[in-house]
């Protein structure tokens, strides 16, 4: 069984205030554009879509720094302050790519170079991009890279 080490924090994201926070004029006296019901113009914060950015920013981030404890969906999430569900589907709109397959990607990228000094066995490759094994590391290869590592390895 792998044993998590911890996971390295995540900056927090830019919040929009909410309307609570914001000092209300008198309706008379608020413009249109800024009147309860409207949406919060951006002196007050950032729009969905910045936001949105932010959140994948982070994401990345964290996946990054933390690619090596393979953290879950849940986890990655978490660090967002969203569902899994709908990180899920924010990460695969703005990257193009499931968070799992950026994560293969990372791991499998950390392993072609350690690899690539011909230092590294393996097993050492798969171990230290926070795989589970030599098995898991050969299907990553096979799969995204059309051959196996110690074809790799060869070249």
């Amino acid at each position: 069984m792998m044993r998590r080490t911890h996971l390295k924090k995540a900056p927090p994201l830019n919040r929009q205030p909410d309307k609570a926070s914001i000092v209300q004029m008198p309706n008379d006296q608020m413009p249109n554009d800024q009147m309860p019901n409207a949406q919060m113009p951006n002196e007050f914060g950032t729009g969905q879509n910045e936001l949105n950015f932010a959140r994948i920013e982070t994401a990345i981030a964290f996946i990054v720094d933390n690619f090596q404890d393979q953290p879950s969906l849940t986890e990655i999430a978490a660090v967002v302050d969203i569902s899994p569900f709908h990180f899920q589907r924010l990460f695969c709109e703005w990257a193009g790519v499931s968070p799992k397959k950026f994560l293969q990607y990372l791991s499998l990228e950390h392993a072609k170079a350690a690899l690539g000094t011909g230092r590294a066995t393996l097993l050492d490759a798969a171990f230290d991009s926070g795989l589970s094994g030599g098995g898991r590391l050969h299907d990553l290869f096979v799969a995204i890279e059309g051959m196996t590592p110690g074809q790799f390895k060869l070249h």
